[in-house]
């Protein structure tokens, strides 16, 4: 591997600690210089970060304070340290999660979904609705298979314009023959943590906009009284100021306004 040029110690330090300074992590300057052809890729992510490491554990310590109850495991100082990040794209994101465990009668996954979209945000005055058919319990809602629930706090990668155009259930078989995760609550989480894109979401919708795809959970299958499976979507047709959480049939014809988001675990 050519590096960026051939440094003695303190070069090192001082192109490490400017680097520090532009905003990058110092795992990722030491990066850059093993390997220059990361650098585009980073400095793209740097500015187009929707959230910081801090302004998200900041968000999350205020999400377990209001839904964790203190229960072991889920507490501020079980917050883990960000890792070392390098993107695969220029959209992908660095994404802080909170999976609950169950808790008496209610499934993790139940208590997780509902909290979260408590927490989503799309900006002052704006409304949220929840179509009846968008269930959380066990019943209704379930992950994908191949998709095993996992309790925690993690950080993921997040990349919210995976399989742009593509129908739910074809987006689901690509996903399961690649190898790739595709997202559920972190969804809500991302809309939640990353309010600059969530608030940038909406007024793209209302003016029916491409640029921002509305993004599916189709890590989530969610059926009906009919048995129909389904995936939870936001949908912000509606206007400005509401945001529908509705249900998007697994073949429902998808175009360029659709989106399945994936993650990764690092």
């Amino acid at each position: 591997m050519t590096r960026l040029f051939d440094m003695n110690v303190g070069t090192t330090h001082e192109f490490v600690l400017a680097l520090q300074n532009a905003g990058f992590t110092r795992e990722n300057a030491l990066d850059v210089i093993d390997d220059p052809s990361k650098a585009k890729l980073l400095t793209n992510a740097l500015h187009r970060a929707y959230a910081s490491p801090e302004e998200q554990v900041r968000m999350v310590i205020r999400f377990l304070e209001k839904y964790a109850d203190g229960e072991k495991g889920f507490r501020a100082a079980d917050i883990p340290l960000s890792p070392k990040f390098t993107p695969r794209s220029d959209t992908e994101q660095l994404l802080l999660t909170v999976m609950l465990p169950d808790h008496g009668s209610k499934s993790g996954l139940m208590r997780t979904f509902d909290a979260w979209w408590g927490m989503a945000y799309f900006g002052r005055g704006s409304e949220k609705s929840r179509d009846r058919e968008v269930l959380s319990d066990p019943e209704h809602m379930r992950l994908i298979d191949g998709l095993e629930y996992e309790p925690g706090i993690r950080w993921v990668a997040f990349e919210p314009l995976a399989f742009q155009a593509v129908v739910v259930r074809k987006a689901r078989q690509h996903a399961a023959s690649m190898g790739v995760t595709l997202a559920h609550v972190e969804v809500l989480i991302a809309a939640a943590l990353f309010r600059e894109w969530s608030v940038e979401l909406a007024k793209k919708w209302a003016d029916h906009s491409i640029d921002m795809p509305y993004p599916n959970m189709a890590g989530i299958d969610l059926t009906d009284s009919e048995n129909r499976h389904m995936a939870p979507v936001f949908n912000g047709t509606s206007g400005p100021n509401c945001i529908w959480l509705d249900p998007m049939w697994d073949d429902y014809p998808a175009d360029d306004r659709v989106a399945s988001p994936t993650v990764r675990k690092l």
